[in-house]
């Protein structure tokens, strides 16, 4: 199916394109809202600044798929596996991806407020300046992940893995991160207060100016 395939169907009232191969398609600035892409392969898939408002990409094979800028306020990406995928400036409020693997990908100034991220698998991902408001990230792995200058106030990492994460300029005001593991990771000038950090791992973390008051520092580590 080629793009203009695709539009066509979208445009004449069809949403379900679940299970379909789709590759090398340039479909920027399109709307695709409310598609179902439910086990869809992707592959060469351009959907810049896209319009896919609870677009459903859950159980998807991703590779080299672009949702830079794209609108995915409340989409279903559980369960995502993707190479070489980039979220650059994405608006993903609200967007579900529980389970999601992808690795290495980029986030950066992407807006994640309320989004889920439960048991995500995002090692060395890219999330500078990234809006975690409000986030779930309950043991997700974020490993060697980039998350410097991100806003995660009120987010929920319990049992997180951030080790060796570079997390310098972070601001986690009222975020939960009970039992989070931050060993060896950078928290150069990051905010901590208010933060729960009971139980939390910072073993060998740096901590240069690091603020932490108000914060619940019970067995932490």
């Amino acid at each position: 199916m080629d793009a203009q395939q695709l539009i066509t169907l979208y445009r004449s009232g069809e949403r379900d394109f679940s299970g379909l191969e789709l590759e090398n398609l340039d479909l920027r600035e399109v709307t695709l809202a409310g598609c179902n892409f439910t086990k869809a392969s992707l592959r060469n898939v351009v959907l810049s600044g896209a319009n896919l408002k609870a677009a459903v990409f859950k159980n998807c094979l991703a590779v080299n798929l672009d949702f830079s800028s794209a609108c995915l306020k409340g989409a279903n990406l559980q369960q995502l596996n993707g190479q070489n995928v980039s979220f650059s400036r994405a608006d993903l409020r609200d967007a579900r991806l529980q389970e999601a693997y992808v690795l290495r990908t980029d986030f950066t100034k992407a807006v994640l407020a309320r989004a889920n991220l439960q048991k995500a698998y995002l090692w060395g991902s890219l999330f500078m300046d990234a809006d975690f408001s409000d986030a779930i990230l309950d043991n997700a792995n974020l490993q060697n992940a980039d998350l410097s200058r991100a806003e995660l106030s009120e987010a929920k990492l319990r049992y997180c893995y951030l080790h060796s994460a570079n997390l310098q300029h972070t601001s986690w005001i009222g975020a939960d991160l009970s039992y989070a593991n931050l060993m060896q990771a950078n928290l150069n000038n990051a905010d901590f207060q208010e933060a729960n950090l009971r139980g939390t791992v910072l073993l060998r973390a740096v901590l240069l100016n690091a603020k932490f008051s108000r914060s619940p520092l019970a067995f932490a580590s």
